[in-house]
């Protein structure tokens, strides 16, 4: 008998652990309990208005330079953009004869532009020692060095807008068209920044301001290696649009190679659209051009 009380002293037991075990508090994602792990938040790379970022190292060159000693020239080149790309540096400003460093064109890449793989963006950089000599009767040679990247870049928008395929029926209508404003930059120096929607019965057509929102310049896309020269006017301030879209309908943009005037510049794009009444749908437009940007640096030459 008293073993028979015994072993269901030990069931007991048994069983009040399991039950214990059964109660605990999960507070993985997914389970009722609650997690102290914050929401992964997505991060929108499609922003901003700068790409390639160009620095100097501190003391890379130094400010002050000193005759027949050797000087290092150190820069690095960060993608701040969301296109990958491959840059052209030039280094100018100065008399080749007395600092003695030469890049010119100088191959760089590719640099990745930002991801989930690359948040900060991608990376690279120059690193050469170079030597100053200056001339006998010169006792200090101030000058300004700049640093010149040319590049080829791109920018896509998708920017959600009302389409109306039948303007003279709006009962069932869900959104009106409208201009709209778009700021913040689509991760790319050049950007689409305002929308206008034109509809007439099965068709649609938007007019779209573009606008160079970085501190370069921009250029014709096949005049990267060039971009040192002096250029005639139809390869400055000209974008391409490579393709447009409403949805998964294509769109005929008029003009095709946008041209800027203080910056900004617009096309057309006109194509055909789902019937029925109107819907909520991604405008998408992809721009392609070249991208020119500098940095400079004052330093001097001094005898020892």
């Amino acid at each position: 008998m008293r073993n028979a009380k015994l072993v269901l002293v030990v069931i007991l037991i048994v069983v009040l652990s399991l039950v214990g075990c059964g109660t605990s508090n999960d507070n993985t994602p997914g389970n009722n309990g609650n997690s102290n792990n914050p929401p992964i938040k997505e991060t929108d790379y499609h922003k901003g208005t700068t790409a390639l970022k160009l620095s100097f190292l501190p003391s890379s060159p130094p400010d002050v330079m000193y005759d027949g000693q050797p000087v290092p020239f150190s820069l690095e080149i960060t993608n701040t953009g969301v296109a990958d790309t491959t840059a052209y540096i030039t280094l100018s400003g100065h008399d080749k004869n007395i600092i003695q460093m030469d890049w010119t064109n100088r191959r760089v890449g590719p640099i990745v532009g930002r991801s989930d793989n690359y948040p900060q963006g991608g990376y690279a950089s120059i690193e050469e020692e170079g030597r100053v000599r200056l001339p006998a009767e010169s006792e200090s040679y101030p000058t300004t060095l700049k640093v010149t990247a040319c590049y080829p870049y791109s920018t896509e928008a998708i920017i959600p807008v009302c389409v109306d395929p039948d303007p003279t029926n709006n009962k069932d209508d869900t959104c009106t068209p409208k201009p709209i404003s778009v700021s913040g930059g689509q991760g790319a120096p050049v950007a689409v920044t305002k929308v206008e929607t034109i509809s007439v019965r099965g068709s649609a057509s938007f007019r779209l301001t573009v606008q160079n929102q970085g501190k370069g310049y921009v250029l014709k896309t096949d005049k990267v290696l060039s971009c040192m020269s002096r250029l005639p006017q139809p390869d400055l301030d000209a974008i391409e649009v490579t393709e447009a879209k409403i949805g998964v309908n294509s769109l005929v943009c008029d003009p095709a190679i946008i041209r800027l005037v203080n910056n900004v510049g617009t096309t057309k794009c006109t194509g055909k659209v789902n019937s029925g009444s109107a819907y909520t749908s991604n405008l998408l437009l992809k721009l392609s051009y070249a991208y020119k940007d500098s940095i400079t640096k004052p330093v001097s030459v001094r005898r020892i």
